[in-house]
């Protein structure tokens, strides 16, 4: 069971790459440098963020209580934390 949420976790972490066909125009070099900057920032709030909500959720309830309360608050620091890092960034901030 471990082994398979640790698969899941890394596949989910893990961003797909696209090669472009062709040269690139400015336009697309510029976005295509944005979009991995966005990434990596992004990258790092989602797991401070869960990694800190994990750790706040662990200190409410007992038992499976607990658990939940710890899987739960890791969703929502991460969801907070990318959003955080994103907006952060005047480039990266959704429109």
């Amino acid at each position: 069971m471990k082994k398979t949420l640790l698969i899941a976790l890394i596949a989910a972490l893990t961003g797909c790459a696209t090669v472009p066909q062709g040269p690139m125009t400015p336009e697309q070099q510029k976005e295509a440098q944005r979009q991995a900057h966005c990434g990596k920032r992004d990258t790092v709030g989602l797991v401070a963020g869960g990694a800190l909500g994990g750790l706040l959720g662990h200190q409410v309830g007992k038992g499976r209580g607990n658990t939940l309360m710890t899987i739960g608050g890791a969703l929502v620091g991460a969801v907070a934390g990318s959003a955080v890092a994103n907006q952060t960034d005047a480039d990266c901030a959704v429109k």
